[in-house]
């Protein structure tokens, strides 16, 4: 069972992106135990809105720090925020459409997601503020 529970490497030192990494991970968690536990296709589909909808509040959040901070991979972070908004609004619309289909293609796209991009795409913005803090503190 996918249960995702906030670790020491999923840590950016941002705080506020950190808290809602965390809040990604408790509705995500809560969508796999609805989904568990047979939940009905109203239930579902609300979980599922709850953590899109959050997710793109997260998104604009991280791309506004990319903005004031000049991150130079910023664009290839909105891209894999697009990417993610397209795939999992098609994945509830489908459920949504035909509560019949299986909801856990969400739940295997939210885990890749939350393994892939988390520790990959924004760990590499990580250490992009880390060195310019310490460029901060030099100057």
């Amino acid at each position: 069972m996918p249960d995702f529970q906030w670790k020491r490497e999923y840590r950016l030192g941002i705080e506020s992106i950190d808290a809602q990494h965390r809040t990604i991970m408790e509705k995500f968690n809560a969508l796999y135990e609805g989904i568990t536990k047979g939940e009905d296709p109203r239930t579902i589909s609300r979980l599922m809105s709850d953590l899109i909808e959050y997710a793109q509040l997260h998104f604009h959040d991280e791309e506004e720090l990319f903005a004031l901070n000049g991150y130079p991979k910023a664009e290839e972070q909105r891209a894999a925020h697009g990417k993610f908004r397209a795939k999992a609004e098609a994945i509830h619309e489908a459920y949504v459409n035909d509560p019949t289909t299986s909801p856990l293609e969400v739940v295997e796209f939210l885990e890749d997601w939350i393994e892939n991009h988390l520790l990959t795409l924004d760990m590499d913005y990580k250490e992009f503020m880390v060195r310019l803090e310490a460029l901060k503190k030099i100057r």
